[in-house]
């Protein structure tokens, strides 16, 4: 027992060592901001594919509902990871709004709560590695609201080259640019 225990007592300080690096502790954040990207992707499709039917009104009150909750929490806390989820949860609201049925005025009320989370987000990664690390598309040269706008100034055709021709769509692109 005493053999295992000493073995045990090794490997723990071991990984303790490890655990008070930079180096671990970035890969911890990194991991973290990812996971939240992820899970807030899953929760937003578990809204907008609500299996009780909710209506697109009603999809789009707890888009914005949420995602005023979780720019709040960013913005009492400072903490980066409450900003994540706002902007992934934001994303994918916003992109199946624009896809799958949703007005233009509820596009352009979620895509405004998601610019708005994208923009701080931006602030965040400026100065925290492992956020950029973990936010950044491959593609993106530029920061990711600058990318994000980009994104649908860019669109040639479709739903999203449809919005563009909206008056309101394109004053909150431009407010944001």
């Amino acid at each position: 027992v005493s053999v295992v225990y000493g073995a045990l007592s090794a490997i723990s300080q071991t990984d303790l060592k490890y655990k008070n690096t930079d180096e671990y502790y970035y890969y911890l954040q990194k991991n973290m901001y990812e996971l939240a990207d992820f899970a807030a992707d899953k929760f937003g499709r578990m809204v907008f594919f609500n299996k009780n039917s909710l209506s697109l009104g009603e999809k789009v009150a707890k888009a914005l509902n949420y995602g005023d909750l979780l720019i709040a929490a960013f913005i009492e806390t400072e903490e980066p990871f409450f900003i994540v989820l706002a902007k992934s949860f934001l994303g994918r609201m916003e992109n199946d709004l624009v896809y799958r049925g949703g007005n233009d005025i509820d596009v352009i009320s979620v895509m405004t709560k998601n610019l708005e989370a994208t923009k701080m987000l931006a602030e965040c990664m400026s100065n925290n590695k492992a956020l950029y690390d973990s936010k950044r598309p491959s593609d993106m040269k530029e920061d990711i609201l600058e990318w994000n706008i980009n994104y649908r100034l860019k669109a040639a055709g479709g739903r999203r080259g449809e919005l563009l021709k909206n008056s309101a769509y394109m004053e909150v692109l431009d407010k944001y640019k």
